[in-house]
């Protein structure tokens, strides 16, 4: 999904319309769009290389203060945080390692905190997650990790499971915690979380949000869950999870993972603790204790300057003629007539050429601070 600009922006800013490209490749609207979405892409992960992002922060220290389990990622307990100049709030991709004072720490699954509930689409959803009772969709609102969540809409008592197959596949004996956010419009139903193994067995439990309508996090310590099965042998594995509710309402679920005693929620910046060696009698870590992650994000995450938008844009306009050269090389030319740019034909290589030369430069000129890029040898 497109972060540093959108089809409109490439449009405005490269002379090209959707009708333009529509006449050319003979596509409709949407396969445009899906098309134009795809090269913006392409051209954030070029222009990311050309200019080394994401930066990656290696062991930044944290503090714990006796009553908190969410830490903001940044340099505010570090020595010098007085002259730190980064901040990773809305930017932060992944944390790579975290340490317990010492102590390398086991990552989450998935590494990412977030794959399981992270669906384009409605269709993608639907292959991924099964639903009883009610429907169950994509969301980009209610959200708090990524771009996406997963809403499940109950008409009654209900449950969504993840995956729709129940073929995760997944020895959980290492993990001490199921970590998710759940927000729903009613919070007096009653919640059950149950993991399944290959044989169909289960073990399950409880949990009541505090809150309608406001999200929360949720860690569920798997040694709590009630039932039969032994998820310390190395024989049974973890098939499919299942979130059920008693009652009519509607949930939204995200940062879905199993952890050890950290997760981490992308791209907001929150790092999350579960237990700490030197913990409080109340569950927190205690003041002081040191603790330090290593992540990596992208500095033009929460706010994008005009020189890297512009330059995605010039970008995607390279790869667009490099599309359409490619699917009409021998039938297809442009033509420049005042501001507009029209299709004619026959295509002269030359033509195509100079355009694609221009747009090039021109992103080459966006990122002089950077040093230049080394994109798109003509």
């Amino acid at each position: 999904m497109p972060t540093y600009t959108t089809e409109s922006g490439v449009y405005n800013t490269i002379g090209f319309t959707s009708d333009i490209l529509q006449k050319v490749t003979e596509l409709p609207e949407a396969e445009i769009t899906i098309l134009v979405n795809t090269l913006i892409d392409n051209a954030e992960a070029d222009l990311k290389e050309d200019i080394r992002v994401p930066y990656i922060i290696r062991k930044e220290l944290h503090l714990g203060t006796g009553y908190d389990t969410i830490f903001e990622l940044g340099p505010y307990d570090e020595e010098f945080s007085n002259i730190a100049e980064y901040d990773p709030t809305g930017g932060l991709e992944k944390v790579l390692d975290a340490y317990f004072s010492k102590y390398k720490k086991q990552r989450p699954y998935p590494a990412d905190c977030d794959e399981f509930t992270e669906f384009a689409t409605a269709e993608t959803v639907a292959a991924a997650w099964a639903v009883s009772g009610g429907t169950v969709t994509t969301e980009s609102t209610e959200k708090i990790a990524g771009s996406y969540s997963i809403e499940a809409v109950f008409s009654g008592a209900g449950y969504i499971q993840y995956p729709k197959t129940g073929s995760l596949d997944r020895q959980i004996g290492k993990y001490t915690y199921l970590f998710f956010w759940l927000h729903t419009t009613d919070k007096t139903p009653t919640f059950t979380v149950r993991i399944y193994d290959t044989d169909g067995n289960y073990k399950e439990q409880a949990f009541t949000p505090r809150y309608s309508a406001q999200g929360q996090f949720f860690w569920l310590n798997l040694a709590a869950f009630t039932g039969s099965v032994n998820w310390g042998s190395s024989n049974t594995r973890l098939q499919s999870i299942r979130i059920y509710t008693s009652g009519a309402c509607t949930v939204y679920i995200d940062n879905l993972c199993l952890a050890d005693e950290w997760a981490y929620t992308a791209p907001i910046g929150y790092f999350h603790i579960a237990k700490a060696d030197n913990i409080t009698g109340s569950g927190f870590p205690s003041h002081g204790y040191p603790f330090y992650a290593t992540y990596s994000y992208d500095p033009f995450g929460a706010t994008v300057p005009n020189h890297i938008k512009e330059a995605t844009e010039w970008l995607t306009g390279v790869k667009i003629v490099d599309h359409l050269r490619a699917h009409k090389y021998g039938v297809t030319d442009f033509y420049l007539s005042g501001d507009t740019m029209e299709p004619d034909t026959p295509m002269q290589k030359s033509g195509m050429l100079g355009i694609r030369t221009k747009f090039l430069d021109n992103y080459n000129r966006c990122l002089k601070n950077y040093g230049g890029a080394s994109y798109g040898v003509v």
